[in-house]
């Protein structure tokens, strides 16, 4: 998210994007209030603990020297007041300036690689190339979308002899998966989808976007988690993807 250009997101986990926000601002504020716990009148000014969330999203101040009471009434409107997409980019800058190497990564090998260090899941924020079987050339995309109410992404090589159920004709061989040999898969909920959330259109900017590549090697980025499943392949749980 470099010089805060737009982004043009086809995927949104709202709920989930919700949960982890949560987390982050109840972080925040215990340790705003840990700080001014000794305050005689019960009363916060939270100029500075709100401000702190604003400045990360790069939104200015609040209303300087306004005191709110600490309710979960007010939490909830501070939380509820900002987009989805804000919660992303204050989530990811949080993340970056809070987590530890080894939490959070901007490398999708990295982040394969040193999974064994944080308990089997961390978090990914990548941009990369992803396979697409439901949208191989003699597939009908679309069609297999709306039937799963889902779209199936993958990476690295195939499972079993035959590859995905859906018919991987891909060619392996190339030099971009040349350095990753472990499979990797991605399911996302066509409900969560932005433009495309009742059904996939055949003539919708997703579907035509997915098909002019055929499936194959589609650029990406992704916000979510990665994990290894049963030591066979790798899972990216996402909360967002943009083009």
């Amino acid at each position: 998210m470099k010089n805060n250009i737009p982004l043009e997101y086809i995927y949104l986990d709202d709920e989930g994007l919700n949960r982890l926000f949560n987390q982050i601002t109840e972080s925040l504020e215990t340790e705003r209030i840990s700080i001014n716990e000794k305050t005689k009148s019960g009363n916060l000014n939270l100029k500075a603990k709100i401000g702190k969330i604003f400045e990360l999203l790069h939104l200015g101040d609040i209303a300087a020297g306004t005191e709110f009471k600490i309710t979960g009434k007010e939490h909830t409107q501070v939380r509820t007041s900002l987009t989805t997409e804000h919660k992303i980019n204050l989530l990811i800058k949080y993340f970056l300036e809070n987590l530890i190497e080894e939490n959070y990564y901007n490398n999708l090998i990295n982040a394969m690689n040193n999974l064994d260090k944080c308990q089997n899941m961390v978090f990914i924020n990548i941009r990369d190339k992803f396979n697409m079987p439901q949208f191989y050339p003699e597939n009908d995309g679309v069609k297999m979308v709306n039937t799963a109410r889902r779209v199936f992404f993958e990476k690295g090589k195939p499972l079993g002899e035959n590859g995905y159920q859906y018919g991987d004709s891909y060619n392996y061989n190339d030099d971009y998966y040349k350095d990753l040999g472990e499979r990797v898969i991605m399911n996302a909920s066509l409900d969560k989808f932005t433009r495309s959330s009742t059904q996939m259109s055949y003539t919708g900017h997703d579907a035509v976007i997915f098909s002019g590549y055929k499936g194959h090697a589609v650029p990406l980025n992704v916000f979510g988690t990665l994990r290894l499943v049963n030591n066979s392949f790798y899972q990216i749980k996402p909360y967002a993807i943009w083009l």
